[in-house]
């Protein structure tokens, strides 16, 4: 059932609830409540409604009388076409006056053509649809003799609709019981049915529902929704609404309980819930600790919430302390997994990592992975101890080691780093740290040792809908990293400067079709290019970057046409995502990039560019990607083209 379906039956629901004599079914034939049998032959008809020149009205109208959507149902008298609409004519009233038109009139008028049912095979007698009675059969020879018709007969229904006047909303109260002590509700305004508003039978309990939820989220979790009436006013053309709210017994937080815990600690579970003993409870509190909980990625299973039923006796002058119960069922806490990708300039690449997510009972995560292709081989431990010194907080930890050997350098090396990493906000998250690396790198310029210290800094921002396949929102992240240390016996610092940024936009209501958008900037300060190791400049080119050329090759290049690498780096991209079926989808795009030995980006040392297509499978596990892409403006050293394989779209 789409949501169109579901927001069509309530309105229907609410124009019966909203005022006696506003039913669905009331002053109708109760027969039609029923669906007839399949049977072959009946009444083909034409429903029309006229007077009607809502197009959202009409079509709410024609999904949901009987009259169309058991259209191919067809009755098999005009007296049962005849039932089937008038009941139809009571639902389209009703539908018009959940609209606020209370005076609303439907007629019904049903014509027909004087022709006969055709029988199913073998019957000796057909149903005369002016008069329900039946007649015999004529052969085929003695129709032709008397002209009657052996066809199918046809109508014509036509229901003509008198809306009258709007009527609109003079005031809507929700009366509290006597000893409610708690905060004024909302004006009609801030409910969204101000003064004058039309009375509309979804707005109106849209309004009331929005008062129960003011209540809950102010210390009356058990408030209930009473008798509720309505009173029209023909003279004024208004309609006075009245619901009665039981807001319950005043609640604060009691002790927080917390059951079915295997190898988690308890008090690690409870700290998820933040609020102070003896506060005033909110819905939101236990949606957040829910929602926080779920994401801990530690349980298949959890819920917070206070007791299902106010306790007995305790009414609105009431106040009463109540327990908090987490019941959560664990996940399993180790995991394994990994991938495969394949690169034109990299080879064949594995990916394979262990991970526990719950090393020493407090929801700590340990995780090893090994990257791996033709090129470059890394293995990297990392430690995460989550809600670290406060909830928002969590400590990392890191050690990977790492060879690789490229074109633009050969390297052997060892990070270890630790930092911490803050939620700043739904979207937003910032940490700092320090890290120490050992490398023994062998570039243009011979083999050198490195040691560096560095303290990164960085800041993201994610409001992207889905992290292998967004299609709409953005992403961003900016890094600065002061380093000093030792490279080839000379001590040095820099600071590195990197910032990527990326969004997306669906072009249709569907999401099949998604213009996405990339950039980077980056800049070295503070050092010449010669004495920066190698690993540390800056470069462009290959599947994460510009696909078109091969990895790190854009920019400078040296006598043997081995990138360099740069001080500075500009880069570019736009794809179009267009899903060509359920599970395929192709993808045009265009990147660009720079890479300049200066401070800041120089497009006088060359911009290179580059277009492809790419082909999508839409696997269960996120989209497997394809790339081809070709350099526009190719140099020498360049590659005719580029192919990529791997999981996820390209940003």
């Amino acid at each position: 059932m789409t949501v169109r379906h579901i927001f069509r039956a309530a309105v229907l629901m609410a124009a019966a609830l909203l005022l006696p004599g506003c039913g669905l079914f009331g002053g109708g034939d109760q027969r039609a409540g029923f669906l007839a049998p399949e049977v072959e032959g009946g009444i083909v008809y034409e429903t029309r409604i006229e007077g009607l020149d809502d197009p959202a009205l009409v079509e709410l109208a024609e999904d949901s009388l009987r009259l169309y959507t058991l259209a191919a149902r067809r009755p098999q008298s005009l007296a049962r076409l005849s039932r089937r609409a008038e009941a139809d004519a009571e639902t389209l009233a009703a539908i018009l006056r959940s609209r606020g038109y209370y005076q609303s009139k439907v007629t019904v008028e049903v014509t027909d053509t004087g022709e006969r049912v055709r029988p199913p095979d073998g019957a000796s007698e057909v149903e005369d649809v002016r008069t329900g009675t039946s007649v015999p059969v004529r052969g085929d020879a003695e129709a032709e003799q008397t002209g009657a018709s052996q066809t199918d007969p046809t109508a014509q229904v036509v229901l003509s609709v008198t809306r009258g006047p709007l009527f609109r909303l003079a005031e809507v109260a929700y009366p509290l019981p006597d000893g409610y002590r708690g905060p004024a509700l909302p004006k009609q305004a801030r409910l969204g049915i101000p003064l004058g508003h039309p009375a509309i039978a979804e707005d109106i309990v849209a309004a009331e529902g929005a008062v129960l939820v003011f209540l809950r989220e102010r210390g009356h979790p058990y408030a209930r929704a009473g008798k509720r009436t309505a009173l029209a006013d023909p003279e004024a053309q208004t309609i006075t609404v009245s619901t009665l709210i039981d807001p319950g017994p005043r609640v604060s937080y009691g002790e927080t309980r917390v059951e079915r815990l295997d190898s988690l600690e308890p008090d690690y579970v409870a700290g998820f819930a933040e609020w102070e003993a003896g506060a005033l409870s909110d819905q939101r509190d236990l949606s957040d600790v829910q929602r926080a909980l779920a994401a801990s990625r530690l349980f298949d299973v959890v819920t917070v919430r206070l007791p299902e039923e106010a306790p007995a006796g305790l009414g609105a002058g009431d106040s009463v302390t109540l327990p908090v119960t987490i019941r959560a069922e664990e996940a399993p806490h180790r995991t394994i997994g990994g991938g495969l990708r394949y690169s034109t300039d990299g080879g064949p690449g594995v990916r394979a990592y262990w991970e526990h997510r719950n090393l020493f009972g407090r929801g700590e995560r340990f995780r090893t992975e090994l990257d791996a292709d033709l090129v470059a081989q890394t293995l990297e431990n990392r430690f995460v101890k989550p809600r670290f010194l406060r909830p928002d907080q969590d400590l990392l930890a890191g050690l990977a080691f790492e060879r690789e050997d490229d074109d633009a350098y050969e390297l052997i090396g060892a990070t270890a780093s630790i930092g911490l990493e803050r939620r700043v906000s739904a979207r937003w998250i910032a940490g700092a740290g320090v890290l120490g690396e050992v490398q023994e790198i062998t570039d243009d310029t011979g083999r050198r040792m490195s040691y560096l210290v560095g303290l990164p800094l960085f800041a993201a921002y994610d409001s992207s809908d889905n992290l292998l396949d967004p299609t709409q929102g953005a992403r961003a992240r900016a890094t600065a990293t002061p380093f000093a240390g030792v490279s080839d016996g000379v001590a040095l610092s820099f600071l590195v400067l990197d910032a990527t940024a990326s969004t997306y936009w669906a072009l249709d209501d569907d999401d099949r079709y998604i213009a996405a958008f990339r950039g980077r900037i980056g800049s070295i300060l503070g050092a010449s290019r010669a004495t920066i190791p190698a690993p540390r400049r800056l470069y462009s080119g290959g599947g994460g970057s510009v696909r078109g050329y091969q990895s790190r090759f854009i920019g400078p290049l040296d006598a043997n046409n081995d990138p360099l690498g740069g001080r500075s780096v500009v880069e570019f991209g736009m794809e179009m995502r267009a899903r060509v079926t359920d599970t395929v989808g192709v993808v045009p795009f265009v990147d660009m990039g720079s890479v300049s030995t200066t401070e800041y980006p120089d497009f006088n040392e060359g911009l290179q560019y580059a277009a492809g297509l790419g082909l999508r499978y839409y696997s269960p596990i996120g989209p497997i990607r394809a790339d081809v892409a070709v350099p526009l403006n190719p140099r020498d050293a360049d590659n005719a083209f580029e192919f990529y394989i791997s999981i996820g779209q390209a940003f």
